[in-house]
């Protein structure tokens, strides 16, 4: 009996030390890609799988940060573009792309030739004088062609050196270059009415202007009885200095002689409030053979007047120089054309 105890015991000794039977022996899970016990990658934390190579990526095997990054990443040489290295052109802190500095015209850039801006007005530049306007040439051929037109070179190349000033500057330049290009037209072709349109007493510019309007002035005046019918009267809207219009000016030849009829601050006073009642009492004066009438408008009838369009208006005048009955100085004026800015 104590026998077979003995052997019951050492058989039960055996199977729990593993001996002789089946069951395996109990293992160590080396674990994942990056456990210990693998061989380790630089930096890494462990190694791969045990005794193997580490799996690209694993923990211990290249790691994100602290070797070389991938494009864009953190530490390394960055992609252009990123924080910290060499930025792109025109990034962050590095140095802007070519063509940085405004277009030209622009705030702050370098001004584009001429300069010349929308409406007149320029930007950054200055824009260039009217091309052809020779003030010298001009008065020098409007006092040799055009002697009847009682007009000193001096006063000529005053008034024409103030519209190419003028025309080049930043005060409502566009009366200015339209007096210029009147004068060049009318330089080129010889046209005295035309000449003396676009200088007479208009140092400020032109602000409308038009030819072959026609003109019919009948009357006493200055004691003379006069009778000018003329259809090819040229006919001007002056420039006041604050750039608005002004006066209204009629210039024409009758049996070789030259008139200019010169309606003050007309077109100023109708053209706000288009009261014909306004005009009435203005000062109005006929010149002629260097003799000035002076006159006053008495009445007036305005069927039409526009600065860009048809005119037809019908004055009554007064002589105010005569020493006799205001009935025998009377004067009527008929104008009708066209006007253009």
């Amino acid at each position: 009996m104590l026998r077979l105890s003995m052997f019951a015991f050492a058989v039960s000794l055996l199977s729990a030390c593993g001996g002789g039977g089946d069951k395996p022996a109990l293992q160590v899970d080396a674990g994942p890609a990056g456990g210990s016990g693998g061989t380790p990658n630089m930096a890494g934390s462990g190694g791969g799988p045990a005794g193997g190579d580490p799996v690209p990526g694993g923990m211990g095997g290249v790691p994100a940060s602290g070797g070389e990054p991938a494009p864009g990443g953190n530490g390394g040489v960055p992609v252009p573009g990123g924080n910290g290295g060499v930025p792109v052109p025109g990034g962050m802190g590095g140095e802007p792309a070519p063509g940085g500095s405004p277009p030209s015209g622009g705030a702050g850039g370098q001004p584009m030739p001429g300069g010349m801006p929308m409406g007149g007005m320029p930007m950054g530049g200055e824009p260039a004088p009217p091309v052809g306007l020779d003030c010298d040439a001009l008065c020098l051929g409007f006092e040799a062609d055009c002697p009847g037109h009682f007009a000193r070179r001096e006063t000529c190349v005053a008034n024409c050196t103030s519209i190419v000033s003028g025309a080049s500057g930043n005060v409502h330049p566009a009366t200015y270059q339209r007096a210029a290009g009147v004068c060049e037209e009318a330089g080129r072709t010889l046209n005295c009415n035309g000449i003396y349109a676009c200088i007479s007493d208009n140092d400020d510019g032109l602000t409308a202007f038009g030819s072959q309007a026609t003109v019919d002035y009948q009357g006493i005046a200055d004691g003379v009885n006069i009778h000018v019918d003329a259809a090819d009267a040229w006919v001007a809207v002056g420039t006041k200095r604050d750039g608005t219009p002004g006066d209204l000016e009629f210039v024409f030849v009758h049996q070789g002689a030259v008139y200019v009829l010169e309606l003050n601050d007309f077109v100023t006073d109708f053209l706000p409030g288009r009261d014909v009642a306004d005009v009435v009492g203005l000062r109005a004066e006929l010149v002629r053979d260097m003799a000035n009438v002076n006159l006053r408008i008495r009445a007036a009838t305005v069927d039409a007047f526009a600065l860009d369009g048809p005119f037809d208006i019908t004055l009554t005048l007064r002589d105010e120089d005569a020493a006799i009955p205001a009935a025998t100085t009377q004067v009527i004026v008929h104008a009708t054309g066209t006007l253009q800015q």
